[in-house]
């Protein structure tokens, strides 16, 4: 993690995504995107073809896997990943390290929120569930389980935050961590090991490969 602590500590302000950013919750999206699709008579989704396609809206994700055309409706889809979710609640884990470095930078003073595609209550829950609540300034998700755009929200985020955007940083895993980042007009660091493929990531903004460490 040094690396990237190097990096945060000239801002005042880290955006941070949540989804595969801070907490490892790949597998089990993937095993749970798995089971969705046997139940519908779909082949298991493997892990590089979930990272190589998976995007946002997730609405689209789920049409380029199949699950639309089995005649399951994307907020079917999401209803039921977010109850097989909630029952697994307990094989996610924080990332390695990611806690202390949380806490390095709050003791430092350098603010921190959240922006994530998860619904707000449910993130707001998580965060309880895992102690994380106390390093956020704010947190800010979506009001529904259809995991679309950040975009709005971050702009919404941006104006609470009320600091110049040279001092703000964005911190995700996906490529809409980047689109977000870019519409904000902030900078953007990419982290690998999340839910996006590696290679696909090489070529988009600064990538740093925390999860091999």
């Amino acid at each position: 993690m040094q690396k990237l602590t190097h990096q945060l500590r000239g801002k005042s302000h880290v955006i941070w995504d949540w989804n595969g950013t801070i907490i490892d919750d790949v597998d089990l999206c993937i095993d749970i995107i798995g089971e969705i699709a046997l139940r519908h008579g779909l082949p298991v989704v493997t892990k590089d073809e979930y990272l190589r396609k998976f995007r946002f809206p997730v609405s689209d994700y789920y049409q380029d896997i199949g699950l639309c055309e089995a005649l399951v409706h994307p907020r079917e889809v999401s209803k039921q990943f977010v109850s097989a979710y909630a029952q697994r609640l307990g094989e996610v884990q924080v990332y390695h390290g990611m806690t202390d470095l949380l806490m390095d930078l709050h003791e430092r003073g350098i603010r921190q929120s959240i922006l994530s595609a998860a619904h707000e209550f449910d993130l707001r829950r998580l965060l309880v569930h895992f102690q994380l609540s106390h390093f956020f300034t704010y947190v800010f998700g979506l009001n529904s389980h259809d995991a679309d755009s950040k975009v709005q929200r971050g702009r919404e985020l941006i104006k609470q935050i009320d600091e110049p955007l040279n001092q703000i940083i964005m911190v995700g895993d996906t490529l809409h961590d980047r689109e977000v980042a870019t519409e904000l007009g902030i900078e953007i660091i990419l982290l690998a090991g999340g839910h996006q493929h590696l290679d696909i990531l090489k070529s988009m903004a600064e990538m740093i490969n925390l999860r091999a460490l």
